[in-house]
């Protein structure tokens, strides 16, 4: 005869026992119930499976302004996956023009992808920016984020680099780990980029991570490759517009830098651009220079610098 079995549990005061009853095929069941009369079992078993993915909630980051009046306070939830931002409710520096850039925050895919970013300027009140953009943000682990810090504020981040409470005070790129915040080292190097008048390809090489994944972002498009075993790469891209003087090239690459270039025109099809006409005086027998003439092939214009007067 085939048996089929009901395991019941039942918890009471902290207390499982288990049973194991043969019941015959046919036989009516009925629903098995499961009882948890303490709680704090499920939970404390859930901690234990999942402590690991705890780390990345010990990193807060806290932005004041120049008085260290709070603007707002970012964390991370590593069971909803979603980032927290609670608002402050200071202003940014004052006597810094709203023209002017005090920092931005922003939060990349690895690969990349912008997902979202704010800029912060003075004699603003930034918080409900900041909450609206970042407030239940979903997160992944391997996510960028990037403080591009220029002055007057003061932003801190607690657990991080081996400090309780490391004060940001230049631009730093993170990874989002299990573990917790990882900053970016700056192994990524991007070799010049050259164009030529109405073309749209450019040729992308420099130096990475051997063997990992390289992207490429040319006007919004990701362009990938892959990194020999030396760490070289190179990526010939044909972009969606002809290359300008303002293309902006942003390259990727998983645990380095975000590194950004601006392409520059060819030398060898544009000598003259790099031609320049030097004019120079002399005061007491000793030479100065008076003004620089440059050819613009761009723009088709000549250009007047350095100008200095005695």
């Amino acid at each position: 005869m085939n048996n089929k079995k009901i395991l019941s549990i039942i918890t009471l005061a902290g207390v499982v026992g288990m049973n194991i009853q043969p019941i015959a095929q046919n036989a009516v069941q009925s629903n098995n119930t499961i009882l948890l009369a303490n709680r704090s079992i499920s939970s404390n078993i859930q901690e234990k499976v999942d402590s690991n993915i705890y780390n990345i909630k010990d990193n807060i980051i806290t932005i004041n302004n120049v008085w260290n009046w709070r603007i707002g306070t970012l964390k991370f939830n590593p069971v909803t996956s979603k980032i927290e931002f609670i608002k402050g409710g200071s202003e940014t520096n004052p006597y810094l023009s709203k023209n002017n850039e005090a920092f931005f925050i922003s939060l990349y895919k690895r690969n990349g992808a912008l997902i979202k970013k704010v800029q912060v300027n003075g004699s603003e009140y930034p918080e409900s920016e900041l909450y609206n953009a970042f407030n239940n943000l979903d997160f992944s682990y391997g996510d960028i984020l990037e403080i591009n810090y220029k002055t007057s504020s003061k932003i801190s981040i607690s657990n991080f680099n081996n400090k309780k409470d490391y004060q940001v005070n230049k631009p730093i790129s993170m990874e989002i780990t299990k573990n917790g915040l990882k900053e970016l080292s700056n192994k990524l190097t991007v070799n010049p980029i050259y164009f030529d008048l109405g073309s749209n390809k450019i040729n992308v090489s420099g130096n990475a991570t051997p063997n990992s994944t390289v992207n490429i972002w040319v006007d919004n498009k990701d362009y990938t490759t892959t990194a020999n075993s030396q760490g070289q790469y190179n990526k010939t891209i044909s972009a969606s517009e002809n290359v300008t003087l303002d293309t902006v090239v942003k390259v990727f690459n998983q645990g380095n830098n975000e590194v950004q270039k601006k392409p520059q025109l060819n030398p060898t099809n544009y000598k003259l651009n790099y031609t320049s006409i030097s004019l120079n005086g002399y005061w007491g027998g000793n030479p100065y220079l008076v003004s620089k003439i440059g050819f613009n092939q761009y723009t088709k214009k000549l250009e007047l610098e350095n100008i200095k007067k005695l």
